[in-house]
């Protein structure tokens, strides 16, 4: 399963079938949540460096689905800060890391739009009043 999520109130996320893309504001963090499973030595990591002119890692954290049950699958929750306007891609890759030679088994973009204002609020259905 794909997820994103906002944090705080200065993220939108944009979701289409073809590209993952958040919208955000200097100073706003967000997280991208990833599906993995740790007991089969798979992990998430950058596929690239970050343009840390844009984002910036702030953490990472893994949370299993079903903690009481051996080998069960979790998330891996990779949060970032906006920091500058601009635009940049993360790149992320599904792999062992001990298996140097061996391509990513799954990849995953995510692009991040960073814009000087918040993005716009979504239009309020109008009430029927006459103004």
């Amino acid at each position: 399963m794909r997820r994103l999520a906002a944090l705080g109130l200065g993220a939108l996320l944009l979701a289409a079938a073809a590209e993952e893309r958040i919208v955000a504001r200097p100073g706003t963090r967000f997280a991208v949540e990833l599906d993995a499973n740790a007991t089969t030595g798979f992990r998430w990591r950058l596929g690239r460096p970050l343009d840390e002119r844009v984002v910036r890692l702030r953490g990472t954290a893994y949370r299993l689905q079903e903690p009481q049950r051996t080998g069960s699958g979790g998330t891996e929750v990779w949060t970032f800060e906006a920091v500058a306007p601009g635009r940049t891609s993360i790149l992320f890759e599904y792999v062992r890391p001990w298996e140097r030679e061996t391509p990513p088994v799954r990849t995953r973009t995510v692009v991040v739009e960073v814009a000087r204002l918040a993005p716009p609020a979504p239009p309020r259905p109008e009430d029927g009043r006459a103004r």
